[in-house]
């Protein structure tokens, strides 16, 4: 795994409307993306976000009705249907062959893109992911960090100078 910042933001589509599509549309506009979200159904705190929202059956999509954008992520939760299940492996393969990044959250080792929990702190970006870490595992961990980088650096401001490499 090699972790990476994206300096240059692309189109984001985030497919499925439930807890963790909200937080994924959440994260993205929070760094300024393009974002827009699908599902079938909206819940009223979806509907009060900044997004386009397109309403639409995920399993009728066909990897070229998404080549508009570049990072795609799924947060639908993996189903039962031995069908839908071979719909979203192939579907990942598809976008995958078209250089599209693609982040399932549901079975991680689909897609190319692992999407790790990420906070601002001033000016720095703190980034966590780790294997087989729970999502809230990991929130509750990276929240924590940037509160403690957060006293650290004003801590530094106010005392002694932060050196440069």
């Amino acid at each position: 795994m090699m972790p990476l910042i994206l300096t240059v933001p692309p189109r984001v589509l985030v497919i499925g409307a439930g807890k963790a599509g909200l937080i994924k549309v959440r994260s993205a506009l929070r760094y300024q993306q393009d974002v827009t979200l699908m599902s079938t159904e909206f819940s009223a705190a979806c509907q009060g976000e900044t997004c386009r929202q397109i309403q639409a059956d995920f399993y009728k999509m066909t990897a070229g009705e998404m080549s508009a954008w570049g990072l795609i992520y799924l947060t639908i939760p993996w189903p039962s249907s031995l069908t839908e299940q071979a719909f979203i492996e192939l579907l990942a393969k598809e976008l995958m062959a078209m250089d599209k990044l693609v982040c399932v959250s549901c079975q991680p080792s689909l897609g190319n893109v692992v999407n790790p929990c990420s906070r601002r702190v001033d000016d720095y970006t703190l980034t966590l992911s780790g294997a087989d870490m729970r999502p809230k595992n990991t929130i509750v961990l990276t929240e924590r960090l940037a509160r403690q980088l957060a006293l650290m650096l004003k801590d530094n401001v106010k005392h002694e100078k932060i050196p440069t490499l």
